[in-house]
């Protein structure tokens, strides 16, 4: 004789955000908000970073040395848009981490840090193209 096949279980629901943790998604989507508003005004200030060549000499000019361009250029660039890549990476990690009960409030706080860090490396880098 045949036994018959034991019911399924029903599908686990996944585990309910608490308070805290729902607190945790507000804050860390607001300062994520936060991020990408100072990461539009960091790329603005790192565009206009491109008036300190106004103190290079002209080429004519051999009595001082020349801007170096190559390292003003990737200095302005890294400053203007390497942030850009620190909030595309922690969108996608708040993303992932949203459905799970885990906090998110350090993922765009990071991102402002690590932002921060590359917008001065690389205002130091066009600063070092500058002859002084």
């Amino acid at each position: 004789m045949t036994q018959p096949l034991p019911p399924y279980a029903p599908l686990r629901k996944p585990p309910a955000r608490e308070g805290g943790l729902v607190a945790d998604l507000v804050v860390g989507w607001l300062l994520f908000a936060m991020a990408a508003v100072l990461g539009v005004v960091a790329s603005f200030v790192g565009a206009f970073s491109m008036m300190m060549t106004d103190a290079c000499p002209s080429p004519a000019d051999a009595r001082s040395a020349p801007c170096d361009d190559e390292r003003v250029m990737a200095g302005i660039t890294l400053a203007s848009t390497a942030h850009w890549l620190f909030l595309v990476v922690a969108f996608g990690v708040m993303m992932w981490l949203s459905f799970r009960p885990r906090p998110i409030f350090w993922i765009p706080l990071v991102a402002l840090l690590l932002g921060a860090g590359t917008f001065a490396g690389g205002e130091m880098l066009a600063y070092s193209g500058i002859p002084h």
